[in-house]
């Protein structure tokens, strides 16, 4: 039996959070880090730096795009 406190508030989790955790803890079992503070720091640094990455080539891609579809449009 679970008692469940009348205070207790339940909280919507973003759809890439159990991944995202899953992923982390597996890299923590892989490595064994003695400061398990300071590798989460980097990994998710890391993580940060590499979802900045990604943004900026979908937006390049994005602009390429938009210049090769004006460029055909003109040649038209």
């Amino acid at each position: 039996y679970l008692h469940q406190s009348k205070y207790a508030k339940s909280f919507d989790m973003p759809k890439d959070f159990p991944d995202l955790l899953r992923a982390f803890s597996k890299e923590v079992l892989r490595d064994s880090p003695k400061d398990v503070y300071s590798y989460a720091h980097e990994y998710f640094m890391n993580k940060l730096e590499e979802k900045a990455i990604e943004k900026e080539n979908e937006e390049e891609l994005a602009k390429e795009k938009a210049a090769a579809a004006i460029s055909s449009e003109a040649d038209a």
